[in-house]
């Protein structure tokens, strides 16, 4: 069987809890098309506004009970947004393929990625987060060790490294899913971000993106195809530098007018790679062949 990462962008999640519930139904009946057509699937999924949405919950709770809450690290915050998102999804997927008269598992699997402790994003944090925040408020999370950044309005945010992935610990869980043919929902929002320390896995105070995390995955599976939906008519294949930092990528915009959104994969043994695109309702899917050949 041709093995499928599919990386999930906001569109295909929601803003907020209600609008995921419908949104992941949506979802749901584009992955079903996949499984009757005999993929095997891995799902990874951007968290973005729920892991902004979850971290500024736990700030409020900390700052209007402090006796019986703490500050979360923004690494349990992710961890939790890949369970909030990881159980509408598959509970979603499951409902669909028993629409179809289809018997299969999706489990969502709890993802750490590790990183580079010496990564050139730490030292030039470019990924706003959470909620706005008086100057106040900001001298407060600067004295927690936190960076913050003004905005054009004079409030501030906080802002974190986006390091790449550098090795997915439960990848070997992963695989041997894959590999039963059960559909694998991993590495939500770039999965959660943890540095090695001797024998224990520190969580990271940043982010990760999750086309970088869905790039990588799609290289450790030996998946054959990545495909990264996205509401953007174009994409556009990067000059020097894939997803995966391996191979060069040559430069391919589709329009000038369009708006332009890099989606690149890892390098095949020939270094180049073209563009496939599905077509679906309601959104364009920009798929990446791998390995071999994408196209049906």
């Amino acid at each position: 069987k041709k093995r499928i990462i599919i990386a999930l962008g906001h569109k295909d999640l929601g803003m907020n809890l209600p609008e995921q519930y419908q949104a992941v139904r949506k979802t749901a009946k584009m992955i079903s098309e996949f499984v009757k057509k005999g993929y095997q699937i891995g799902i990874v999924f951007s968290n973005a506004p729920q892991v902004g949405m979850i971290h500024t919950a736990m700030m409020d709770l900390a700052a209007k009970y402090p006796d019986q809450y703490s500050r979360v690290p923004l690494s349990v915050c992710s961890a939790m947004s890949q369970g909030m998102i990881g159980y509408d999804l598959q509970n979603a997927i499951h409902t669909e393929l028993l629409k179809h008269g289809i018997y299969k598992t999706c489990a969502t699997v709890l993802t750490q990625v590790q990183v580079d402790p010496y990564d050139e994003s730490f030292y030039d944090p470019v990924k706003v987060i959470g909620k706005r925040m008086s100057a106040s408020e900001a001298k407060e999370e600067e004295a927690a060790g936190n960076q913050v950044v003004r905005c054009e309005d004079g409030t501030f945010r906080r802002i974190v490294p986006a390091p790449k992935p550098g090795g997915i610990v439960e990848i070997e869980a992963i695989k041997a899913l894959l590999d039963m043919d059960q559909i694998v929902i991993a590495c939500g929002g770039g999965g959660i971000p943890v540095m090695r320390q001797g024998t224990e896995l520190k969580g990271a105070a940043a982010v990760i993106e999750k086309d970088y995390a869905a790039g990588l995955l799609a290289g450790e599976t030996d998946a054959d195809i990545l495909l990264i939906t996205t509401a953007v008519e174009c994409g556009l294949l990067q000059r020097r530098r894939d997803i995966c930092g391996t191979g060069i990528l040559n430069s391919s915009p589709c329009s000038r007018r369009s708006r332009r959104r890099s989606a690149s994969s890892r390098a095949d043994a020939a270094g180049r790679l073209s563009l496939q695109q599905w077509s679906w309702p309601g959104r364009r899917l920009t798929g990446l062949p791998g390995r071999i050949s994408g196209r049906e």
